[in-house]
């Protein structure tokens, strides 16, 4: 199949076989605990139409860029099942974000925290986020009740 396909085809070529894709998912999905999602990170591979398959196979999307993120919402993916993760987010990929109602945010740092909260505010709304903390390097020191 695949003489066949390059034959059709020029090279440098890109083949991904969906049957594989779905039997792999399927064994992934049946190794989680119930209960638990899986999430396509597409700096992995930014294909809409494999996207689209992730998201027929009922699996969620991480996006590092409004790019991606524009990306993960064309394909038709639910918003409630994308996270945004990664270092250097702009305040305007960060607003793209919670305009469009994603899931999560993953945030890398307390300022960070705070432009999301500044647009939250400005969008009169709650924005769902989870603080990456790396203890050994950090250097943030929280306060109680406060």
């Amino acid at each position: 199949m695949i003489s066949k396909i390059l034959q059709k085809y020029e090279t440098p070529l890109y083949y991904y076989d969906g049957d594989m894709i779905e039997e792999n998912v399927k064994l992934l999905k049946d190794s989680l605990l119930c209960g638990s999602t899986l999430f396509f990170s597409m700096k992995a591979n930014p294909l809409l139409g494999l996207c689209q398959m992730m998201n027929s196979l009922g699996c969620g999307i991480e996006v590092a860029s409004k790019g991606e993120l524009f990306v993960a919402l064309e394909s038709g993916c639910n918003p409630e099942m994308i996270i945004f993760s990664g270092p250097g987010k702009t305040r305007e990929e960060l607003e793209y974000a919670v305009e469009k109602h994603i899931h999560i945010i993953n945030v890398e740092s307390l300022e960070e925290l705070k432009i999301v909260n500044t647009i939250a505010e400005e969008h009169n709304c709650c924005v769902n986020v989870a603080f990456r903390v790396n203890p050994k390097e950090s250097s943030l020191k929280l306060k109680r009740g406060g």
